[in-house]
């Protein structure tokens, strides 16, 4: 959802991705006490996905894919996940030029 949110202008600036990054850290990691086989903190996974998603076309039928996805899981999402991911929304949009129209 994040790089969707930032790549819905046709591209994701190194702006966007440092800011996706810096929340990654401030706001995602705090709430992610988890670690994989290796030790990474499981909310870096977002950081993975993000460059995952690089090589996938942008569109906007995504942020319906995740409006599904939600409605089907909405009691795996808390209130504090769901004000934390309006901020990285927010901070990722707002990191080049601020929030356009799209």
């Amino acid at each position: 959802m994040f790089y969707h949110i930032a790549g819905i202008d046709g591209s994701v600036s190194p702006g966007e991705k440092e800011a996706m990054q810096k929340c990654i850290s401030k706001t995602c990691k705090p709430m992610e006490g988890g670690t994989d086989r290796y030790g990474t903190d499981q909310a870096y996974l977002i950081n993975f996905s993000f460059e995952f998603e690089e090589s996938e076309p942008v569109s906007e039928n995504y942020f319906k894919e995740f409006q599904k996805f939600y409605f089907q899981n909405k009691s795996a999402f808390s209130t504090e996940i769901i004000n934390s991911m309006l901020q990285s929304s927010q901070s990722t949009a707002d990191a080049y030029r601020g929030k356009n129209k799209k």
